[in-house]
């Protein structure tokens, strides 16, 4: 677990999600966002790239609140149940959820979809 909080503290940084909000409805975009009241702004290089090569459509159908952001131009990160959106080259990550531990419900699965092994330099 080490390992996963390193990679989540050097990679996201946590946002507002109503400062994306403002700026989306100020360039007349849809302002949908996921539940968390904050967005993550991913750091570097590596991992930008790394999450953009995850980044995949996913129709919710029935699930109105999680296709809305789908929508909006949100895109998921299949296996961790989280959603990304590129905005002017940046990528923010959102959680849509509240009230249990992400780092083991998003971070350590996208830890482990990315392919990352820094738990083995030990």
């Amino acid at each position: 677990m080490d390992a996963v909080k390193e990679f989540a503290c050097m990679t996201l940084v946590a946002i507002p999600a109503d400062w994306i909000a403002d700026a989306l409805r100020s360039r007349d975009r849809p302002a949908a966002m996921p539940m968390c009241a904050s967005l993550f702004l991913v750091q570097g290089p590596w991992q930008v790239r790394a999450i953009r090569n995850q980044m995949s459509s996913f129709d919710f159908g029935d699930d109105f609140d999680r296709q809305r952001l789908v929508d909006a131009g949100w895109q998921v990160i299949p296996e961790t149940g989280l959603f990304v959106y590129d905005l002017d080259g940046y990528l923010l990550v959102g959680v849509d959820g509240i009230g249990y531990d992400f780092f083991d419900a998003h971070w350590r699965p996208l830890y482990e979809v990315l392919g990352l092994r820094w738990h083995l330099d030990d």
